[in-house]
């Protein structure tokens, strides 16, 4: 049996699709010092909306060769840190049916 890890995120902001994605053409990844120590590499990355009413999932093997590196700010830290994105037209979105009640 081979077992892959799936990265799983919960967002601070609601989104649907990719029409609403509030940040432009841009998805963050991950930290790159975090992805980089990374074994396995995860098979993919699930991004949740804060609502539960979508998530964007971001397969590694599909989307690594479009990835690059970008400094952003970082609220956990307090500084500016490296992290690999990728343009959002290589991401899927998915709306789920009926929002997860909190």
């Amino acid at each position: 049996m081979i077992q892959m890890k799936v990265e799983v995120k919960h967002l601070s902001i609601n989104f649907t699709n990719r029409h609403d994605w509030p940040y432009r053409n841009e998805v963050i990844v991950d930290g790159k010092y975090t992805y980089d120590k990374k074994t396995p590499e995860p098979l993919m990355y699930v991004q949740w909306s804060n609502d539960y009413a979508a998530y964007i999932c971001i397969h590694v093997r599909n989307t690594r060769s479009h990835w690059y590196e970008s400094e952003k700010y970082d609220r956990n830290t307090e500084r500016n840190e490296l992290f690999y994105c990728v343009e959002k037209k290589h991401c899927i979105f998915v709306r789920c049916k009926d929002a997860i009640s909190k």
